[in-house]
């Protein structure tokens, strides 16, 4: 039945528990890490089914938030080992290759970027059982990644703005930014944090245009307002690397010929990283 927050809760209950026929609890989460994260991916890729079959796509997404949840619960040490680091390895990669020659970009693709952040946004705005001390563990471990997502936030939003300024068809832009601003805020405000599970409709409309840009867009959003709205001492250190000299390089990304490298490097940086932040 969709939208039963509490069959979604017994069955990922049930998913979490080692079985017996098991040895070690490592074995299993090994086994599970491998099921789990493209079920993440759910609301965001074309997977093709027909109507019929949405009831039962947004069932297993579902259960699959809340067993992710459990899972952290149950073990967290094991949880970050065999379904977060691997979740957050292209993100790793593309952040260490940025100060790297070009040939190191190509070592992870723009659609596992977009994954990566997609599956994060989705457990960072989880709002089942478990879901607090699963949220405090992404943070604590993306907090090296955190910097380099901000920028890269900043200056998709800062170039939206600008190609405004700079179209001829500034009247029809003008709308359009409008409206994407207005999904972006959607996006912000979408997931689980705000709205809980209790509120489970059909296929999340901020990513009804299934393009890397767009799901890359409303899944930053979220990924970055987890980040900057910790406490003072924790966000601090992404604000100010925000406001450093060095933000204004422009962040490398590996498809040099799809829609999100075009946007950044659309125009020159008009507003200061300080307007923005403030």
């Amino acid at each position: 039945m969709q939208g039963n927050v509490e069959l979604y809760d017994k069955v990922s209950t049930h998913l979490a528990k080692v079985p017996k026929s098991v040895a070690m609890a490592d074995e299993y989460f090994k086994a599970i890490s491998i099921q789990l994260p493209p079920l993440l991916l759910c609301k965001s890729t074309n997977l093709g089914i027909g109507e019929t079959s949405v009831t039962v796509l947004t069932n297993i997404y579902h259960t699959a938030v809340s067993l992710a949840c459990k899972l952290f619960t149950t073990d967290t040490v094991l949880a970050k080992q065999y379904i977060l680091h691997p979740i957050m390895e292209p993100l790793i990669t593309w952040c260490s290759s940025q100060n790297m020659p070009e040939m190191e970009m190509m070592k992870v693709m723009e659609n596992e970027l977009v994954n990566s952040l997609v599956q994060l946004q989705v457990l960072l705005t989880a709002g089942c059982r478990g879901s607090l001390l699963m949220r405090k563990t992404i943070l604590i471990e993306t907090k090296t990644i955190a910097p380099l997502l901000l920028k890269l936030h900043f200056q998709l939003e800062d170039n939206d703005s600008n190609s405004i300024l700079a179209s001829p068809n500034r009247k029809s832009n003008t709308i359009s930014a409008k409206n994407a601003k207005k999904s972006t805020r959607q996006g912000i405000a979408k997931g689980f944090l705000e709205k809980g599970l209790d509120n489970c409709g059909v296929i999340d409309e901020s990513f009804k245009d299934q393009s890397a840009f767009s799901k890359l867009k409303f899944s930053l959003a979220d990924v970055v307002m987890a980040q900057v709205n910790q406490d003072v001492d924790m966000a601090l250190p992404y604000i100010s690397s925000l406001l450093s000299e060095a933000s204004s390089l422009i962040v490398k990304w590996p498809n040099k010929d799809g829609e999100i490298w075009a946007a950044l490097h659309l125009t020159t940086h008009l507003r200061s990283p300080a307007m923005y932040v403030c």
